[in-house]
C-alpha cells in the first residue's frame, strides 16, 4: 500500500471519528479527544503527511522535515508503512537472513531473496 493510500485511511478515519463526535454523545467525544491527543503527539506522522504532499506534488517544500532527508530520498517513501508493525515484521525476516550461518549468498542472490520475502504473504 503507498503513504498516500495509507495516510488517506487515516484522515477518512478521523473525519468519521469526528463526524460521530458532532453528535454529542460522551463515548464519541473522548474517541475523538483520544484520537486528537494521539495525533498530535506523532511528529513522525506529520512528517509522513509532508512527504506523502511532496510526492503527490500538492507541496515543494522540505521545511518541517529532518534535514538528513535530502530531496532525492522523498521517492523512497512512496511505499513507507505509517506503523512501526511492518518494520518489526522486516528487521525478523532480516534477522533470519542475515544469520550466521547465511554467509555464502551472493549479493545478486541477496538481492532477489529479499524481493520474494518482502513480497511474501505472511
Amino acid at each position: 500500500m503507498s503513504l498516500t493510500e495509507s495516510i488517506k485511511i487515516i484522515k477518512t478515519a478521523k473525519e468519521s471519528i469526528h463526524s460521530a463526535n458532532v453528535g454529542g454523545c460522551a463515548q464519541a467525544k473522548a474517541i475523538d479527544e483520544k484520537f486528537q491527543k494521539v495525533m498530535e503527539k506523532n511528529v513522525g506522522f506529520v512528517q509522513l503527511q509532508k512527504i506523502s504532499d511532496i510526492i503527490n506534488g500538492q507541496n515543494e517544500s522540505m521545511d518541517g522535515l529532518p534535514t538528513d532527508i535530502s530531496s532525492g530520498d522523498i521517492p523512497f517513501f512512496k511505499f513507507a508503512p505509517i506503523s512501526s508493525v511492518d518494520v518489526e515484521r522486516s528487521f525478523s525476516k532480516y534477522k533470519n537472513i542475515l544469520a550466521d550461518n547465511r554467509r555464502s549468498f551472493e549479493f545478486s542472490n541477496l538481492k532477489k531473496y529479499l524481493i520474494v520475502q518482502c513480497n511474501a504473504q505472511d
